[in-house]
């Protein structure tokens, strides 16, 4: 979810989504990347220049998981003030 919250807005580059999702490491990150290009979820793209350059972003299908992950995020949020909401009882 990480990666894909990461690229709602723009393409990123590998270097971008290493800062951008904690904790994960560079050859996790390379095989969620090749797993989500081979859902057609993201997209990479390959700039032919020196040094050499790759963007991913997400695919029209990817972007239909942003709302999800929003509504995942939020009903997160709700929990955690129903908990305090208890806790304060």
């Amino acid at each position: 979810m990480g990666i894909i919250w990461s690229l709602k807005q723009d393409c990123r580059r590998f270097g971008q989504l290493k800062k951008d999702v904690l904790g994960i490491t560079e050859t996790m990150l390379i095989q969620e990347l090749r797993h989500l290009e081979s859902m057609d979820i993201i997209t990479r793209r390959v700039y032919f220049e020196i040094p050499p350059k790759v963007e991913y972003s997400l695919t029209s299908r990817g972007k239909t998981l942003i709302p999800v992950i929003e509504n995942i995020v939020n009903w997160g949020y709700a929990d955690m003030d129903a908990g305090k909401a208890v806790l304060s009882e």
